[in-house]
C-alpha cells in the first residue's frame, strides 16, 4: 500500500476527526477578528497604567523634594585672630522666593565672665558667591543667669536664640554668611581681669521657613501637597489616555456598519417608488389586443391538430 495515497475510508475518518478542531479554529478566528479592534486599544491602555502610576509617583516626589524646608548651618568660630570671634560659612541650598526667618543660635556656658560681660553684639552679613552683600544686620544679646531646678540644679549651658532677619527672601539659591559675635570696644578686661570675649560652646545659623500666603500652605503640609500633586497628575494622564483610546474601543464593527448602512439606505428610499404604477388607457388597449391575438393563435393551432 502506498503510504502517500491512503484509502478513502482513512481520509473520511481523518476528516471526521478534524471537523471539531476546524470548527473550533474557525470560531476562535472569527471571534478574534470581531473583537480585535476593541481588545487591542484596551490592552494598550492596561499597559499604560503602570507607566502612568510611576510617572505620577515621581511627580509627587519632585513636588515634595522641592518644597522649602528649614535649615541649620553650624558655625566654627575663630578666636584670637580678631577683636571678636568670627566665622564664615556657606548656607544650605535655598529656595529663591521663599521667605525665611534667620536666627543666630548660641549655646553659652554660665560662667562668671560670660555673666559679667553684659550685652554683646551679633553681626550677620549675607553675601553671594561673587561677594555681593545681600543683607547686613546687627543685633544685641545678653546672657542672664539660669534658673536653678530643684531636681537638676543650675544648668551649666544656656541657649540664646537671637532673631536676626524676619521674612528674608534670598532671591538666589546660594549664599555665604559672615558672623561676628562680641564687643568691639577697647575694654580689654573687667571684674577680676576676665577678657571681654564671650565664650561659646556651640553656634549655628538657622533658617526657619516663614509660613505666609500660598507658599506657607505648601511648606506647612508638604506631604499632603505631594499626595495631591500625584493624584492630580494621575487623573490628568488617565483622562488624556482614555480620551485618545476610547473612540477606538467604542467603535462599531464593519458588519454592524454595513447592516446599519443598508437599513439607512432602505429607509431613505422615496415613498413614490413603493407605490404601484397605474397603467394608462392606451396601454390597457394594447394589452387587450395582444391577449386576443394570442388566444386566436392558440385556437387556430388546436383546430389544425
Amino acid at each position: 500500500m502506498d503510504p502517500s495515497n491512503p484509502p478513502p475510508e482513512q481520509k473520511q475518518n481523518a476528516r471526521f476527526y478534524d471537523a471539531p478542531l476546524n470548527s473550533l479554529r474557525d470560531f476562535v478566528s472569527r471571534s478574534f477578528a470581531s473583537l480585535a479592534p476593541h481588545l487591542l486599544p484596551l490592552v494598550f491602555f492596561c499597559l499604560l497604567i503602570p507607566v502612568i502610576i510611576n510617572t505620577s509617583l515621581f511627580a509627587g516626589y519632585i513636588v515634595w523634594r522641592n518644597v522649602a524646608v528649614g535649615w541649620e548651618a553650624p558655625l566654627y568660630l575663630q578666636y584670637g585672630d580678631s577683636l571678636t570671634p568670627y566665622a564664615r560659612t556657606s548656607l544650605p541650598p535655598l529656595v529663591s522666593r521663599q521667605p525665611y526667618d534667620i536666627i543666630l543660635h548660641l549655646e553659652i556656658p554660665t560662667s562668671e565672665s560670660n555673666l559679667a560681660l553684659g550685652n554683646f553684639m551679633n553681626n550677620v552679613v549675607l553675601v553671594t558667591t561673587s561677594n555681593k552683600t545681600v543683607a547686613s544686620v546687627r543685633r544685641s544679646a545678653i546672657l542672664l543667669p539660669a534658673e536653678s531646678s530643684w531636681f537638676f540644679g543650675t544648668p551649666g549651658v544656656v541657649t540664646v536664640d537671637v532673631p536676626m532677619l524676619s521674612a528674608f527672601v534670598p532671591g538666589t539659591t546660594s549664599l555665604d554668611a559672615e558672623i561676628q559675635i562680641g564687643r568691639k570696644d577697647n575694654w580689654k578686661g573687667l571684674g577680676n581681669g576676665e577678657q571681654r570675649e564671650v565664650s561659646i560652646v556651640y553656634a549655628s545659623l538657622k533658617g526657619v521657613v516663614a509660613h505666609k500666603g500660598i507658599r506657607g500652605l505648601m511648606t506647612r503640609f508638604p506631604l499632603t501637597l505631594a499626595v495631591l500633586s500625584a493624584a492630580t497628575f494621575f487623573a490628568i494622564l488617565t483622562l488624556i489616555s482614555g480620551a485618545c483610546l476610547l473612540p477606538s474601543i467604542m467603535s462599531r464593527s464593519p458588519t454592524g456598519n454595513t447592516s446599519t448602512t443598508e437599513v439607512k439606505a432602505t429607509q431613505s428610499l422615496p415613498i413614490e417608488d413603493s407605490k404601484e404604477v397605474v397603467p394608462t388607457k392606451g396601454e390597457e388597449e394594447e394589452r387587450s389586443r395582444r391577449r386576443r391575438r394570442r388566444n386566436r393563435k392558440r385556437d387556430h393551432s388546436q383546430e389544425v391538430r
